[in-house]
């Protein structure tokens, strides 16, 4: 499977369609960077598995160590240029997504708000898969509800469900894929 998928489909597999391989995919990406340690976008994708591995762990001293060491990795490597348009989304889609996930603190409502304008604003923003573009309109969404605004999230949230509808969680969580 690690030679067939990409980093991203890798990281993709593991948030999106089977979080219970998080640490088979944090293994696959390992080997990746043991290979290529330069490669920003493969490190950005450890730091987001790790951070959403976070979420998943029983014991409060792991949650806690997780989450740092995710959030730093992500905090640190900042995505490629926009040079590589393809690489450029896929990587703030990855951070961004996975903030709105994260418990504040550590995480800020700034850095998720950032996060998720900054792949609204991506000129490739249309060539993200639907659910994806769903699911990123649908955080935007949540962000706006837990501010208060509740017309423009509701707004947001049927524009997001006529894309796919297939994600449920909002108003109370962030978006999740259905499968």
């Amino acid at each position: 499977m690690d030679r067939d998928l990409d980093s991203f489909a890798l990281y993709c597999l593991a948030a999106e369609i089977r979080p219970t391989e998080i640490l088979r995919v944090l293994g696959l990406i390992e080997r990746r960077l043991a290979e290529d340690s330069t490669n920003a976008e493969t490190h950005l994708y450890k730091g987001a598995l790790l951070a959403r591995l976070g979420l998943e762990v029983q014991d409060p001293a792991q949650v806690q160590r997780f989450l740092e060491t995710g959030i730093g990795i992500m905090r640190a490597m900042e995505p490629v240029t926009p040079m590589r348009s393809l690489a450029h989304l896929r990587m703030l889609y990855a951070r961004g997504t996975t903030q709105v996930m994260l418990p504040v603190p550590p995480m800020t409502g700034q850095e998720m708000h950032e996060g998720i304008a900054r792949i609204l604003k991506h000129p490739g923003f249309g060539q993200l898969h639907g659910t994806r573009r769903a699911v990123v309109i649908g955080m935007q969404a949540h962000l706006l509800k837990q501010q208060g605004q509740d017309r423009m999230a509701a707004r947001l949230w049927h524009a997001a469900t006529r894309i796919e509808k297939r994600i449920r969680g909002f108003p109370d969580a962030p978006p999740q894929i259905i499968l």
